[in-house]
């Protein structure tokens, strides 16, 4: 029997959710069917259910773990987020949601073969998969705004319009190029996020994040009690 990350059965992970939706009512659209066919549910309103992956601009939604594992099957959930992400609290949860479905919306990065835009959601009260993601806050020290592209486990994700002297809200991070840009497009700064090499007291293990500053043409790891007090 296949199992789930926490050791429950993936069926009956999947069961749980569905019943958890569908207690109040409210139907619950098919997800394989949203995925498989989008057209034939382009502008209507829809009720699923599915486990989040929520990071940076990204928010996305799975049928079940090994689907998210693999990054297939996904459904693009669009919360207009730009900078803030206040949904990244529901990253690795069951969550329902009810929405419009656009399939003139794009999915970022060509992950999700469906686009929802959001108008509801409901967390379920099933445990949360274990979160082992690692997080990176990146303070602009440039003097203009910029907009940054940092990697993520699923691609890339994006932090828009950063003035000077603030810093980004912590973003689920993997090894991989960095690149800053003006608004312009110019590039005022590129790296590389690794931290294989970085003494362990850059990393802050409460909250699993790197804290990262941008200045002349540089991104330089910074020590957590140093990005205590960094305005966002």
């Amino acid at each position: 029997m296949r199992m789930n990350r926490d050791g429950r059965p993936l069926s009956i992970s999947v069961a749980l959710a569905l019943l958890a939706a569908t207690a109040n009512g409210i139907p619950v659209s098919d997800f394989e069917q949203l995925v498989k066919i989008a057209k034939k549910f382009n502008g209507k309103r829809v009720t699923v259910v599915g486990l989040a992956e929520i990071g940076g601009s990204e928010f996305f939604l799975y049928p079940d773990v090994q689907s998210a594992k693999r990054g297939e099957n996904a459904i693009f959930v669009d919360a207009h987020i730009l900078n803030e992400n206040s949904y990244q609290k529901f990253n690795n949860h069951w969550l329902k949601i009810t929405g419009i479905v656009d399939t003139g919306i794009r999915p970022p990065l060509g992950v999700g073969e469906c686009s929802i835009v959001l108008e509801r959601l409901k967390l379920l009260p099933l445990r949360p998969l274990r979160d082992d993601s690692v997080r990176g806050v990146f303070r602009n020290s440039t003097g203009q705004t910029i907009d940054i592209r940092v990697p993520t486990p699923t691609g890339y994700a994006y932090a828009m319009r950063i003035a000077p002297s603030t810093a980004t809200e912590a973003m689920v991070i993997s090894h991989g190029k960095v690149t800053v840009t003006k608004k312009s497009g110019q590039t005022v700064a590129k790296g590389t996020l690794s931290w294989k090499d970085i003494a362990d007291e850059y990393f802050d293990r409460n909250s699993r994040t790197f804290y990262y500053r941008i200045r002349d043409g540089r991104i330089t790891p910074v020590l957590p009690r140093e990005a205590k007090n960094w305005r966002k």
